[in-house]
């Protein structure tokens, strides 16, 4: 008779996240992500639109979108346009 092997298996933590809003109950946040979750995913908000500047608006892991003022961009176009900022 074979003995098994012992496996030892994790528990996922209770899922969790934090939201921040505005006045007019739209997500909103100027020093961080608006929206925050126990599996370390993160959106930024301004007034309800999907905004950053300084890096990605939305982290799901590996996973990143450029977002400004709500309209997407690629990383391209994002760099581009942060470049352009920097100089006014």
């Amino acid at each position: 008779m074979r003995e098994s092997k012992k496996y030892k298996t994790k528990i996922p933590k209770e899922y969790t996240f934090k939201e921040w809003k505005n006045e007019n109950d739209e997500l909103h946040r100027v020093d961080g992500p608006a929206f925050e979750d126990s599996n370390k995913n993160y959106k930024w908000y301004l007034n309800g639109k999907h905004h950053r500047i300084g890096g990605p608006a939305i982290i799901y892991g590996k996973y990143e979108e450029f977002w400004l003022d709500g309209i997407k961009y690629s990383k391209e176009e994002y760099d581009k346009i942060i470049k352009n900022l920097k100089k006014l």
